[in-house]
């Protein structure tokens, strides 16, 4: 995740530790200090995603949300990879559907908020869940539960509810299908509609 970078052990400690910082910093109720967080995460990039993947759990609503968020903007081969993997070793039932809902949404298209940074772009991001996400997801959510979409759908209540209202009315929207704010993103969303 880290790439070329060498990072010694106290290293890892540290950024770690910065990058759980700044999760804590996203329920900050000023939005200025919501976006910094997300922006500091960003250009942190993929530095951040060992301490992005283990703050996705049920403990703090808010930073799962960012920590979800920010992989979901990030996201390349390595990263869906580490996520299945994470839900599929997963024994809290919670975090295993925190990584589903995650897996779900890997097709989003997303803005960064770090002008210039490239994400994946659609059609890559397509091939992508079709070569990884579709399989996990198949064999994470067997035919005789409620069924991938609505198992998504109830993840998706689980997580809006219990996150606080302003987190989601104040949020800048970053998602390129919604119309204006995150609220009309969640309505807007393929996922609610008759799958």
């Amino acid at each position: 995740m880290a790439g070329s970078l060498p990072l010694s052990e106290a290293d890892k400690a540290q950024l770690g530790q910065e990058v759980t910082n700044l999760l804590q910093q996203a329920k900050s109720p000023e939005a200025s200090e919501r976006v910094e967080a997300a922006q500091q995460i960003e250009r942190l990039w993929h530095l951040a995603v060992p301490t992005l993947v283990s703050n996705i759990t049920t403990n703090d609503a808010t930073v799962a949300e960012l920590a979800i968020k920010s992989l979901i903007l990030m996201r390349d081969e390595s990263i869906v990879k580490q996520l299945i993997q994470e839900a599929k070793t997963a024994t809290d039932a919670g975090r295993k559907q925190l990584l589903v809902f995650a897996l779900s949404k890997m097709k989003e298209q997303r803005e960064s908020l770090i002008p210039g940074r490239k994400c994946l772009g659609e059609k890559e991001s397509e091939e992508l869940y079709g070569k990884l996400v579709l399989p996990a997801l198949t064999e994470l959510l067997p035919r005789q539960q409620d069924g991938l979409h609505c198992f998504v759908r109830k993840s998706m209540f689980s997580m809006v509810f219990r996150t606080r209202l302003y987190s989601i009315l104040l949020s800048p929207c970053r998602c390129k299908t919604a119309s204006v704010n995150c609220l009309s993103s969640i309505r807007l969303h393929p996922f609610w509609g008759e799958a």
